[in-house]
């Protein structure tokens, strides 16, 4: 182990994305497990990265959230517009997102040290135009950058357009081709809102196998403000927690009225949704 990486530390790919073969590093015992556990797979991956592991504060955003956020932001000549940040449900294990939500639970006060976060990781990196999703995690100390995307981040714009109407996607091509009038509308149009929460909730197995029938989805298909249930594993797939978040049941993406509704729309995916596996 290099002597700058001590524990707790993450293993994960050089090359990849949605947590695939990512493994919680707790001692050494860990990283022995997780090293025979991806044997074979580094010239696939480009090998494997040892690196801190950040540790979060769950009490920030409050129990029963997520321990980081994203800030969406807008970058025009320079100048970086925070669209708003977007809460996060909990980490499943081993590295698997369970779901994103607008607005997030944190309060103003919180939110400014985030924001000044997500700014200057944006300007350390010299963007002047587009559109960036920078992840942050909450921490006793403050706030960390995790990562900096220029790019939307996954799911966030269907919950941002589902929520206050802003279509983000638009917004990225007129920042590009120098339409500021038209980026920025879409982003007053985000900045301005929500008066509800929008959300996406990832159904996970809590272990792998072949997939013979997936239930509970009609169930979540009835619940107040549902508006899509997407199945992603088919009958015969193999499902496979360490291929991280591609080892998702299913999506589920809805708007209700307030962050305690959600919390029970979160149970239900948790109780119904639920993987028969072929013998």
């Amino acid at each position: 182990m290099p002597p700058d990486v001590g524990f707790p530390a993450v293993l994960k790919p050089r090359r990849s994305n949605g947590s695939r073969h990512t493994y919680a590093i707790d001692g050494p015992q860990d990283l022995a497990d997780a090293l025979a556990a991806v044997a074979g797979l580094h010239e696939h991956y480009g090998g494997f990265t040892l690196e801190e592991r950040i540790i979060g504060d769950p009490a920030i955003a409050g129990p029963g959230w997520g321990d980081y956020v994203s800030v969406e932001s807008l970058v025009l000549n320079g100048a970086v517009h925070h669209l708003g940040a977007i809460g996060r449900m909990p980490i499943t294990p081993p590295f698997r997102e369970t779901g994103i939500f607008l607005p997030s639970t944190l309060p103003p006060q919180r939110l400014a040290p985030v924001e000044a976060e997500a700014t200057a990781a944006v300007r350390a990196l010299g963007i002047t135009v587009g559109l960036c999703h920078t992840e942050i995690k909450l921490t006793r100390n403050g706030p960390v950058v995790i990562e900096v995307n220029g790019r939307l981040g996954g799911e966030t714009a269907k919950i941002i357009h589902a929520s206050t109407g802003a279509d983000l996607v638009r917004t990225a091509p007129a920042a590009a081709l120098g339409d500021t009038a038209t980026a920025l509308a879409e982003a007053d149009r985000m900045r301005n809102g929500p008066d509800n929460v929008s959300y996406q909730i990832s159904a996970f197995a809590a272990g792998s196998g072949t997939l013979d029938g997936l239930d509970g989805l009609d169930q979540v298909r009835a619940v107040e403000g549902v508006w899509r249930v997407v199945p992603c594993k088919a009958r015969g797939e193999l499902v496979d927690v360490d291929m991280g978040t591609f080892s998702e049941l299913a999506s589920v993406y809805g708007v209700t009225t307030d962050h305690t509704r959600l919390r029970h729309a979160i149970r239900i995916v948790e109780r119904v949704v639920a993987p028969r596996w072929r013998g």
